[in-house]
């Protein structure tokens, strides 16, 4: 992704996003996005733990338009790695996603200097809960990491059976 075309991509991102997410979730989903925008940063937490505190530091961030948050991206291009983006919330007038990013700073030395002129990858991302197997099974919860009543059923199944 280069700097020039970081908007478009980014854009048409959102829109695979949006239908991966149509695909495979029983939710509302609106064309209608805001983003907020999240380092990827190494901690020595545990994923468990660091999943809580990340979910606790979203709660308090402000939604921007793309406009917004790609002259943030343009302000750190040179140092991007990776810029994931995954759906936050969702609802029937609109949808919040995260635009998560990894800066070069954050690699391993060694392997910093061999991606030092390299542009920055995108991804779209939808995580899927731990009772999906197979992504055709069945459709799931969009917001099934904030322990929805419908995740914490599924999941109670889940362990029976495994």
């Amino acid at each position: 992704m280069t700097k020039e075309s970081m908007e478009m991509e980014i854009l048409n991102g959102t829109k695979r996003l949006l239908q991966l997410a149509r695909n495979n979730t029983w939710n509302a989903i609106s064309d209608k996005c805001e983003y907020i925008l999240s380092e990827i940063k190494n901690t020595g937490i545990n994923s468990t733990n660091q999943n809580v505190v990340k979910q606790k530091e979203k709660l308090h961030k402000k939604a921007f338009d793309l406009s917004i948050v790609i002259i943030k991206l343009e302000n750190l291009y040179e140092s991007l790695y990776d810029v994931n983006l995954y759906i936050y919330r969702a609802k029937k007038d609109k949808t919040i996603i995260e635009v998560q990013y990894y800066l070069k700073t954050s690699l391993d030395t060694a392997f910093q200097m061999s991606v030092i002129d390299n542009d920055p990858m995108l991804h779209c991302k939808l995580p899927l809960p731990p009772y999906i197997k197979d992504r055709s099974e069945k459709k799931f919860d969009i917001h099934w990491q904030f322990g929805t009543i419908h995740h914490k059923w599924n999941m109670f199944w889940w362990k029976i059976s495994n």
